[in-house]
């Protein structure tokens, strides 16, 4: 978690086009802080796993990421249908 909640922080991410996140242990907090970084703003492909479950869901339809992604990839299966529903709202 700590490791990718620096995403968040760091200036020199705002060059970031793509991110791709391989960590079964990325929690809600971290979704919100990548969602919410300012630093993310060129970002537009976002790889993630989804074992947060509607806890992250919930966190990303929330948030008002300063990014405009062109690609969402989700992977694993810890979403409910209402997960995917909020995502997709």
């Amino acid at each position: 978690d700590d490791n990718i909640k620096i995403l968040g922080t760091g200036a020199a991410f705002a060059t970031l086009r793509t991110l791709s996140a391989y960590s079964h242990t990325i929690s809600a907090t971290v979704i919100t802080s990548l969602f919410q970084s300012r630093s993310l703003v060129n970002l537009r492909h976002l790889t993630l796993p989804c074992w947060y479950g509607d806890e992250g869901a919930k966190a990303i339809a929330k948030s008002k990421p300063a990014f405009r992604l062109r690609t969402l990839s989700m992977y694993g299966n810890c979403m409910s249908d209402e997960g995917v529903s909020m995502l997709a709202n």
